[in-house]
C-alpha cells in the first residue's frame, strides 16, 4: 500500500481498523489538486465567446430635418465597411455616411447621419424602421434596430 498504513485495534470482541492521519491528508491535498486544475483547465483553454459580433447603438432622431443620428454606444469594435444601415428605401456603410476610406474602425463614441444629404440618399420618416447590420463572410448580424419615432429600438 502506498503510504497508507492501517491499524487494528482489538478491542473486546471487535476489531476496528482505522486510516492513518497522513494518508487522509494525501487524500485531501490530491483532491484539492485535482479541482484546482480543472478550473484552470476551463478558465484557459474554454473560450467563452458567444460566436458572434455584439455592439449596441444609439438613435436620436430630429423630425424637423428628417434626420437619424446614430451612435456605437456598446460592445465590439468594427470594420465600418461591413456595417450597413439598411431602410426601407435605401442602404449605406458606416464608412459611406462618415466620408471614410473603408479600413476605419467604429468604436464606442463614433456618430453618424443618416439623411437626404449624405450617401444614405433619403429623409428618414418618423415610422420607417431603420436596421444596423454586420455583413462578414456572407454572413449578416442585425445588431440594432430603430422602429420610428413610436417603436422601440433594440
Amino acid at each position: 500500500y502506498i503510504g497508507v498504513r492501517y491499524a487494528v485495534v482489538m478491542s473486546g470482541d471487535s476489531t476496528e481498523r482505522a486510516v492513518s492521519e497522513g494518508a487522509g491528508v494525501a487524500v485531501l491535498v490530491l483532491f484539492t489538486v485535482l479541482v484546482t486544475a480543472s478550473v484552470g483547465i476551463n478558465v484557459l483553454f474554454l473560450d467563452d465567446d458567444s460566436g458572434g459580433i455584439q455592439a449596441n447603438f444609439t438613435f436620436e432622431y430630429r423630425e424637423d430635418g428628417g434626420f437619424l443620428t446614430v451612435t456605437h454606444s456598446a460592445g465590439d469594435d468594427l470594420n465600418g465597411s461591413k456595417l450597413y444601415f439598411e431602410g426601407p428605401d435605401a442602404n449605406a456603410t458606416w464608412t459611406e455616411l462618415a466620408g471614410r476610406n473603408n479600413s476605419v474602425t467604429v468604436s464606442h463614441g463614433d456618430i453618424v447621419r443618416l439623411s437626404d444629404g449624405n450617401a444614405y440618399g433619403q429623409r428618414i420618416a418618423p415610422e420607417d424602421t431603420i436596421e444596423v447590420v454586420y455583413v462578414a463572410d456572407g454572413n449578416q448580424t442585425v445588431l440594432s434596430t430603430w422602429s420610428g419615432v413610436g417603436g422601440i429600438g433594440g
